[in-house]
């Protein structure tokens, strides 16, 4: 019993251990030797100078030639741009952004490289930006928009990445503005325009996204 409370401790310590070391490098932006083994592959954590003119450079863990693990793309000037995981060369599990001052841009899901679940992304002031769902890389369920200000502005239903059925746009205030449906990504049946107090302004009819009245 106590030869494997030993074993598990040395286990734990080893592996904090190394997790802070991966951190340490990771935050502190220090020298990694981008190792190639004696087969000519890519062992352990790389920095990679990106092309993208915003973006200075990418760390990120291979195993044999193949990205596994934490990453790290950084700004030019040296902010953390984005993180998250590799697993067998594609996006896996959370993935987070940030804008150049360091305040949380997007939270995104990823399950084999394909986006999944919710997706959350935010405004520099810290306000929620949008919010959305995603199955298998498209979307699927509520979108909805917020105004900076925080209010919401513009909510729909996507089914496989187009838009079905309701469709909401609100004034700052809260008000609708435009009530509808949608079919096929395109407006269908009675929508309805209000003005900023909730009086009806005008109704209009449409048919395949195209208007055929309006009263």
């Amino acid at each position: 019993m106590k030869f494997s409370l030993v074993i598990f401790f040395y286990v734990i310590i080893n592996y904090t251990y190394a997790q802070n070391y991966i951190d340490s490098v990771l935050f502190k932006n220090a020298f990694i030797p981008n190792k190639i083994d004696t087969n000519g592959l890519k062992q352990g954590l790389w920095k990679e100078t990106l092309s993208e003119e915003k973006f200075s450079h990418m760390i990120v863990s291979y195993y044999n030639n193949v990205k596994n693990g934490q990453f790290r793309v950084y700004y030019k000037n040296d902010g953390i741009a984005m993180e998250g995981f590799f697993k067998n060369n594609s996006l896996d599990s959370i993935h987070t952004e940030y804008y150049p001052r360091g305040t949380l841009k997007k939270i995104n899901h990823y399950l084999d490289g394909f986006l999944n679940d919710e997706q959350i992304e935010y405004w520099e002031n810290t306000n929620i930006k949008s919010k959305t769902y995603y199955v298998d890389g498209k979307l699927n369920g509520i979108y909805t928009a917020y105004y900076k200000t925080g209010g919401k502005w513009i909510e729909y239903k996507v089914i496989n990445g187009v838009s079905e059925g309701y469709y909401k746009h609100y004034y700052k205030n809260g008000q609708i503005w435009y009530d509808g449906q949608k079919l096929n990504d395109k407006k269908e049946g009675k929508w309805i325009e209000y003005d900023i107090h909730g009086n009806i302004i005008k109704i209009y009819f449409y048919e395949r996204g195209k208007l055929t009245q309006e009263k």
